[in-house]
């Protein structure tokens, strides 16, 4: 099953995706045709109690980028 990887432009989600691919820092992302520059990623660890339920989170910080 694919991880949850967020795109944030500062504390604004700007999308939600299932992915096995985390971009990395530097990376640059298009997204609805807006060029993104990925600024850092965080990671965590959702319903990390339950075995059944946990799952692998990304939260990656872009911001837009001037091509």
């Amino acid at each position: 099953m694919p991880d949850t990887i967020e795109y944030y432009n500062g504390k604004d989600l700007v999308v939600r995706v299932k992915s096995y691919i985390v971009p990395t820092v530097g990376s640059l992302i298009n997204i609805r045709k807006k060029t993104w520059k990925v600024i850092n990623i965080t990671y965590a660890i959702d319903y990390a109690d339950d075995w059944q339920r946990s799952s692998t989170r990304a939260n990656v910080d872009l911001r837009i980028e001037e091509v």
